[in-house]
């Protein structure tokens, strides 16, 4: 595919928008978890260093398709560490639950095939809905505090399946519109290639006609000809020769 193709335009602004949305959001919970560091557990840090990890391989590799989902891995550890979460008072509120979550689907409706986005879009509400079931301790609760977090869950689910559906539209239109710039291409390629063909045909006919008067001119003019002359001539005449070239070529042969 083309570098200038519009599938390719859609796939840097997505790449784009993976790595500063998912990093932005991951590096904010990062500075609450090193403010919050003495108050966390020790699954907490790991995952919170297991996430730097991956947010600098996916900014590294983000030209290929593993390092977006690496960085989709860095939001993905902070919903494990709610996961984990033992319900300790004690431990730090660092994570906002909600966001990751939404981020995570959000890349894999981006990143995924069409089926697979829409799993993800169905998943990630009652995935956010399970966790916040719990109350982990180390979550933010912002948005999800509202209305028992089902606020939350219904804005993930419009949000994220109104991004399945303008991604798999918008990537669709621009695969055909590069199917129909390909055939536009191929078609206009075979139309020189058919008018190069006829130019040489027409070029190949002036030169035969121009050297066929040039030798009867000669031929017409002269007083005794040399056949044998006539016959090097043939091989050796250039097609614009003047008649004076022409005898002299035969003279010369």
């Amino acid at each position: 595919m083309p570098p200038e193709s519009r599938v390719n335009g859609l796939y840097e602004v997505r790449r784009w928008l993976i790595l500063l949305l998912l990093s932005e959001a991951w590096l904010f919970a990062a500075l609450a978890g090193l403010a919050r560091w003495g108050a966390l557990p020790t699954p907490d840090r790991v995952l919170l260093v297991a996430g730097a990890v991956l947010i600098v391989l996916g900014w590294a590799l983000s030209r290929r398709p593993i390092g977006l989902w690496l960085i989709t891995g860095a939001p993905a550890c902070l919903i494990l560490a709610t996961l984990l979460n033992s319900g300790d008072l004690a431990a730090g509120q660092w994570i906002a639950l909600g966001v990751s979550t939404g981020h995570v689907a959000y890349a894999i409706v981006l990143l995924a095939p069409r089926n697979a986005g829409l799993v993800a879009v169905i998943s990630a509400p009652i995935l956010l809905a399970v966790l916040w079931s719990r109350r982990p301790t180390n979550v933010v609760p912002g948005a999800l505090d509202v209305a028992g977090g089902w606020i939350a869950v219904v804005s993930l689910l419009a949000s994220a399946g109104i991004l399945w559906f303008v991604w798999n539209r918008l990537l669709r239109q621009a695969r055909a519109d590069d199917e129909r710039l390909q055939a536009l291409t191929d078609r206009l390629d075979k139309e020189v290639a058919a008018q190069e063909r006829s130019r040489l045909w027409r070029l190949t006919a002036i030169t035969l006609h121009e050297r066929l008067l040039s030798t009867l001119r000669y031929i017409l003019q002269t007083d005794a000809i040399d056949q044998e002359g006539l016959r090097q001539l043939a091989d050796v005449t250039d097609a614009h020769a003047s008649q004076k070239d022409l005898a002299d070529e035969v003279r010369q042969a």
